[in-house]
């Protein structure tokens, strides 16, 4: 299978190393960047239950297994609808 989009939201301390080479699939690479003082809305919005993230969110990673993130979200369309690390 081809194609689909990984976002990679916000930053890790230090390097992180992607094997661009395991994730050649025509898959759409997309960074963001949010500024800290949105985190807290966002958190109360979650914790009041005004958004469901439990029927969004499938997979959930370490920051530290980013190539196993992309990796699984590039071979397993049909199982992964959103991973969060």
């Amino acid at each position: 299978m081809r194609g689909g989009k990984i976002m990679i939201v916000g930053t890790v301390p230090g390097d992180s190393a992607i094997n661009f080479l395991k994730i050649n699939r025509e898959v759409t690479i997309q960074t963001v960047f949010r500024y800290a003082n949105r985190y807290p809305v966002t958190i109360e919005a979650i914790s009041s239950g005004r958004f469901d993230v439990k029927s969004m969110v499938t997979h959930i990673y370490d920051y530290r297994d980013v190539q196993q993130a992309f990796e699984e979200s590039v071979n397993n369309k049909r199982d992964i609808i959103k991973g969060v690390y």
